[in-house]
């Protein structure tokens, strides 16, 4: 069973991780998305239940991540991603905060309220 605190560990793994798209970069988040499911105890105990499928041509190697978590009669649920990400230039002079979200949130906040003293 997932938990919150799961949860929020693969929420700040991803984040932290470039994954500009259409570049090279997503074979990164690619890895990282299975190291994260590959940590789970349910995919330990059945690790045939993901993996990465290839992109056939792809310029850049990409892959689609799967998952499928079987249910306990006939029923199976399928998991298909898909990842890529805003380029950080986006986030303009906070780009360096970009991968990580809490010290941008603290920036983003301490910008709103400059904004709102002004």
């Amino acid at each position: 069973m997932l938990n919150q605190n799961w949860i929020k560990n693969a929420f700040y793994q991803l984040v932290s991780v470039r994954s500009d798209s259409n570049s090279v970069y997503e074979t990164i988040i690619e890895d990282a998305l299975l190291n994260i499911l590959g940590q789970h105890p349910y995919y330990q105990e059945n690790p045939d239940y993901y993996g990465a499928h290839p992109l056939v041509d792809d310029q850049h190697s990409r892959a689609v991540v799967w998952s499928l978590v079987k249910g306990l009669g006939k029923r199976t649920f399928v998991m298909i991603n898909h990842h890529d990400a805003v380029d950080t230039v986006e986030y303009g002079h906070l780009a360096e905060l970009a991968f990580r979200p809490d010290d941008l949130k603290t920036a983003l906040l301490k910008k709103i309220q400059k904004t709102r003293t002004s």
